[in-house]
């Protein structure tokens, strides 16, 4: 069954919640021009992960406009691990920068579910 659900690529934020990856996938075979316009993206932990850096950065290749990516982290992580997630994704964006196609890469940010969900009730 599939659900369609309406946002503002512009100042909403897209927040991916899958286990598989196989919603972000489908996410990417939406409008391309809606997914060119999100400026705000929001990946589970399940994609913030060591071994899944790289994928998600090749995921991240058709959103164009960019310019927040936030890692949701599972349960309670402290300001340190969040720190080494956050600074081993910029890491791993900077690396394929020129892939990227991007003149200046997202924002990253790092915070658990909980925190995020506040944030966007406001």
């Amino acid at each position: 069954m599939t659900h369609t659900i309406y946002f503002n690529p512009e100042v909403d934020t897209v927040h991916v919640i899958d286990d598989s990856g196989r919603k972000f996938r489908d996410l990417l075979l939406a409008d391309t021009e809606t997914i060119r316009s999100i400026k705000t993206l929001a990946v589970g932990s399940h994609l913030s992960h060591d071994n899944s850096r790289q994928h998600t950065t090749t995921y991240l290749r058709p959103f164009k406009s960019l310019q927040t990516l936030i890692l949701v982290v599972e349960g309670e992580a402290d300001m340190n691990e969040q720190e080494l997630i956050r600074k081993h994704m910029e890491d791993e964006l900077a690396k394929l920068r020129n892939r990227l196609i991007r003149q200046k890469l997202p924002l990253v940010k790092v915070m658990d579910a909980q925190t995020l969900e506040s944030l966007l009730c406001l």
